[in-house]
């Protein structure tokens, strides 16, 4: 009623000396009506505005921060795709060691040992004279984040190891991680027969980055010669 009122006084005031009539009295209290479904009609527009520019800010936040949106931020630490390996084997050029005979090997990557035991190779700008000493007293090339190949001997997967069975020039192949898959493993083992009888064993670091693709790809390029000689490990 006090909206009414208001309207009424906004009204203009040019009002005759004699009493109004029943006709003006009912003239004015319609202006009044309409003036004031005018007014509340423009505060339910104005609600309305404010309600739906509210509801859209809320909605963008909600896109902004649900999981998995691309433009929200990760968590530290996590990651929301596998990365690519950046490695790239090339052929390999040099001298071809006595026990084992390799077609690839890493990009930039230099040979460490190549004898009939095993042929082994470093990243760039590794140490290539470090090396563990035997129980027999002799020197052993250290294959901590190396690649090495080398006949299986008495080596084997861990039997709570994950196992993923491979093609190597069409004999079947086990790859899976050197100690079971825990928080510190370190190494990959490719363990597969060749054509000749021999077990080969290829060991890659996983700090690397090879796929397997990759490491069945290397070891598809791996001869054992006959002067090859296990290391009884």
């Amino acid at each position: 009623m006090s909206d009414l009122i208001d309207v009424l006084r906004t009204l203009p005031h040019d009002l005759t000396p004699e009493p109004a009539g029943a006709d003006v009295i009912a003239a004015d209290v319609a202006r009044g009506h309409r003036a004031l479904s005018r007014r509340r009609r423009r505060r339910i527009a104005s609600s309305s505005a404010v309600l739906a520019v509210a509801a859209c800010v809320a909605v963008g936040t909600v896109q902004l921060t649900r999981p998995g949106d691309a433009s929200a931020p990760a968590a530290k630490g996590s990651s929301t795709a596998p990365q690519a390996s950046r490695v790239q084997l090339v052929a390999y050029t040099g001298t071809q060691p006595v026990g084992f005979k390799v077609r690839t090997v890493p990009a930039g990557w230099q040979v460490v040992s190549s004898d009939r035991s095993a042929f082994v190779v470093a990243p760039p700008g590794a140490d290539t004279s470090a090396s563990k000493q035997n129980p027999d007293g002799g020197k052993a090339v250290s294959l901590e984040g190396r690649i090495a190949v080398m006949l299986q001997g008495m080596s084997r997967l861990p039997s709570r190891s994950p196992v993923t069975k491979v093609d190597v020039n069409g004999e079947q192949g086990r790859l899976g991680f050197a100690d079971g898959g825990n928080a510190k493993t370190r190494a990959k083992w490719l363990i597969f027969p060749d054509g000749a009888g021999h077990k080969v064993l290829v060991q890659v670091p996983i700090s690397l980055g090879l796929t397997d693709d990759q490491i069945v790809r290397f070891a598809r390029g791996i001869t054992v010669t006959s002067d090859a000689q296990s290391t009884g490990g």
